[in-house]
């Protein structure tokens, strides 16, 4: 699900992963 999180903000991925 990095695709995912690389579509959000960096700040939401962080909390993604």
């Amino acid at each position: 699900m990095e695709l995912g999180a690389f579509n959000h903000d960096p700040e939401e991925t962080f909390i993604l992963k």
